[in-house]
């Protein structure tokens, strides 16, 4: 029997959505449901280095519904999203507050390595305090990038990449993990690469980088590679 799986996501075109759902629809047996939460802009900040793509030059997940036969439900906030799905996804949220989560099986992928690194831009943040990327899938809870990890995967970085280079590979291995999280849930492994995360404290919740922190980012990465880039 499939699963149904619920894609929580934003009323606005979205480019993770797109990529998720239609990585998820290769597997025929997922039946999927999109809840589009309202979608507020936030004021623009210059910033000297974009990490991820634009997510606005996505499609809406409305159209993605209309064009795949899938249900698509308005949610005027997060308590609205029903409860009859076996997993949640997902592709684009706020922090959903604890009455909307309830007994929900909601999964993220933090883009990286709990509880090292948390908050926003953790890319960023991780080169400047030479820690580790990777991506964490997770089930959420009531905290701020915590809740029981199902996997760990490093980002590799390797001498020839650029900032550019690795951003992107950082960030489709982000889609990938959330894509297969099936194969990621039920495997027996547990959490990858506890040992070498170990040595790490943890860490707090960050906020975005700001610009005057920004502005080293381009020579610590080159400094970041001589520590964590394959030989």
């Amino acid at each position: 029997m499939g699963l149904n799986i619920g894609i929580i996501t934003y009323a606005a075109p979205h480019l993770k959505t797109e990529q998720l759902v239609l990585g998820l629809r290769v597997n025929p047996i997922y039946e999927m449901t999109i809840f589009a939460l309202p979608y507020r802009q936030r004021n623009r900040r210059e910033v000297l280095f974009q990490h991820r793509p634009e997510q606005g030059t996505g499609v809406s997940g409305r159209q993605i519904a209309d064009s795949l036969g899938l249900m698509y439900i308005p949610c005027g906030s997060e308590t609205d999203i029903g409860d009859f799905c076996d997993y949640y996804i997902i592709a684009g949220a706020g922090i959903i507050p604890g009455e909307a989560i309830g007994n929900k099986k909601i999964i993220n992928c933090h883009p990286g390595i709990i509880p090292i690194s948390r908050g926003l831009d953790s890319f960023k943040w991780a080169i400047l305090n030479r820690l580790p990327i990777g991506n964490t899938l997770h089930f959420i809870d009531q905290s701020v990038d915590a809740g029981r990890i199902l996997c760990r995967l490093q980002t590799p970085l390797y001498q020839a990449d650029s900032i550019e280079s690795y951003a992107r590979r950082h960030y489709e291995a982000e889609i990938m993990m959330l894509v297969n999280f099936e194969s990621l849930l039920r495997s027996d492994t547990g959490p990858t690469n506890t040992e070498s995360f170990d040595q790490y404290p943890p860490g707090e919740p960050q906020m975005r980088m700001p610009r005057d922190a920004e502005t080293g980012l381009r020579a610590a990465f080159e400094e970041y590679k001589e520590v964590f880039a394959a030989q």
